[in-house]
């Protein structure tokens, strides 16, 4: 018997179609949305690494550690994604653990951004707020009540956004995990297969 029968014969007991295997109503397969958030991902970080750069050439840095720390941030994205289109590529469910990994870890560092920010929000922390202003804003805010509600709407107006931001990742992690599942399920179809 050859490789590819034998190869046939497990695999035809697997079903790829299955729905567990979709996303976006049952309209797309999660190993090509996983592919889309791949070329997404590997977009974002080509342009963090231009803004990255140009920075670099304008000057633009107010300290060497917000420098360290976007560099160190490209390495890890680019070892991440790295991985992550390797397993897409050569359909190893374990490449796909550093991106879900980092995913989860970025999501769990969001929701308590943002559980800090409705605090700052919907709590009198007038301190906390204001460390967080330049002295020049701070100076120009001191005493004028439009210039507090300003900056109220414009943490709430942040909060809003980085919740959409954080649906949206929620989806991409569902999607890579079951992506995740759906190559361990391959493979495990494929080992069980009958010689």
């Amino acid at each position: 018997m050859s490789v590819a029968t034998i190869d046939a014969i497990g695999m035809s007991n697997f079903n790829h179609r299955d729905n567990k295997y979709t996303c976006c109503c049952g309209n797309i397969h999660v190993l090509s949305a996983t592919r889309a958030i791949a070329v997404l991902c590997v977009i974002l970080l080509v342009c963090e690494a231009l803004t990255c750069a140009q920075n670099v050439v304008e000057d633009d840095f107010t300290s060497n550690y917000g420098l360290m720390a976007q560099i160190l941030s490209l390495v890890i994205g680019s070892f991440v994604l790295t991985a992550l289109v390797l397993g897409l590529l050569f359909e190893r469910k374990l490449l796909l653990l550093p991106f879900i990994f980092s995913m989860s870890l970025t999501t769990i560092f969001m929701s308590l951004l943002i559980f800090f920010l409705l605090i700052v929000l919907l709590g009198n922390f007038q301190d906390i707020l204001m460390s967080f202003l330049t002295d020049e804003t701070r100076n120009s805010l001191n005493g004028n009540p439009k210039g507090e509600a300003v900056i109220r709407v414009a943490l709430a107006l942040s909060i809003v956004i980085m919740l959409m931001i954080l649906s949206v990742q929620l989806w991409w992690l569902s999607i890579c995990i079951n992506c995740y599942r759906y190559l361990s399920d391959k493979r495990k179809a494929w080992i069980r297969a009958p010689v």
